[in-house]
């Protein structure tokens, strides 16, 4: 499951084909059998592009319509509304971006309300792009979340969690740990390849002067896609996950509705609301 175009494939005689995701494409395949032997004489695929080229079909859409409109009532369902425009650049490399500072202060804040004080986030953007000031709604949640992602706490030491953002830059991507401060240093490539390489060189919990002992277990937010290495990119995030010794605990909502839920609850969302700060249960109530 590649989230690629693969119109037609054959490994081992066996047929292999994806039409892609989100149905960007349309796939197809025929099958011939021979009526007497009763078996599969030929296997064909194909894939088509759903562009402009492609009319929508009127008999669909009536036939779905009552669900259309339910759909475009519920997405404009207004969630509250956010004062200051945030962005998806990150400012450096391992610095959490303002977009990923929302996403994260609203995984913080539903941790909080099952009684679980998260140290950090790791999560990234889905693209990016600018959030504008203004309302916002159901509509706007999909844009930023549009996966339905369960998110899992996993209590993770320095070694742990430096060996979780190493693997992360490994594998490519904007993922970033919201809530400490992260110091990365250059490497040089291995032979034969090109570029540098970043590595972390340096952790701190933001709000805290005195470093832990080694052994202190953080609580990080991670989203369910990653902590089961979809893409197979963080296998070591797999691993930890799977670990009791992590006590992964699995919380109540997903990704998108904690965002919902951070909208609804604050009103209004503020740079203050989305800084990375230390907050205590008594700070909530």
């Amino acid at each position: 499951h590649t989230h690629r175009d693969h119109p037609s494939q054959f490994e081992n005689k066996t047929l292999y084909t994806q039409a892609d995701y989100f149905g960007i494409h349309c796939g197809r395949v025929d099958l011939s059998f021979d009526l007497e032997s009763r078996r599969i004489v030929e296997k064909r695929a194909q894939s088509i592009l759903m562009d402009e080229r492609i009319p929508e079909d009127p008999l669909v859409l009536e036939a779905a319509s009552e669900d259309l409109k339910d759909a475009d009532a519920y997405l404009s369902g207004e969630i509250g509304e956010l004062k200051v425009e945030l962005s998806g650049k990150r400012e450096s490399p391992g610095m959490p971006s303002s977009l990923q500072a929302l996403i994260s202060s609203a995984a913080i804040h539903a941790a909080r309300k099952e009684g679980i004080q998260a140290d950090g986030v790791f999560h990234g953007t889905f693209g990016g792009g600018n959030l504008q000031p203004g309302k916002k709604t159901i509509g706007d949640a999909w844009e930023i979340l549009p996966y339905d992602n369960r998110l899992l706490v996993l209590n993770l030491n320095r070694e742990e969690l430096v060996g979780v953002i190493n693997e992360s830059m490994e594998a490519g991507g904007d993922r970033a740990l919201f809530g400490f401060e992260v110091k990365l240093a250059k490497a040089e490539a291995p032979k034969g390849e090109t570029g540098k390489r970043r590595f972390v060189r340096g952790l701190r919990l933001l709000g805290e002067s005195t470093p832990r002992s080694p052994d202190h277990r953080y609580s990080i937010v991670f989203n369910s896609y990653d902590a089961q290495s979809g893409g197979k990119k963080l296998m070591r995030l797999r691993a930890l996950a799977q670990n009791p010794e992590c006590r992964p605990r699995l919380l109540q909502p997903n990704s998108r509705q904690s965002l919902v839920d951070f909208f609804a609850d604050h009103g209004s969302v503020t740079a203050e609301a989305i800084a990375p700060r230390r907050v205590s249960p008594e700070d909530e109530e």
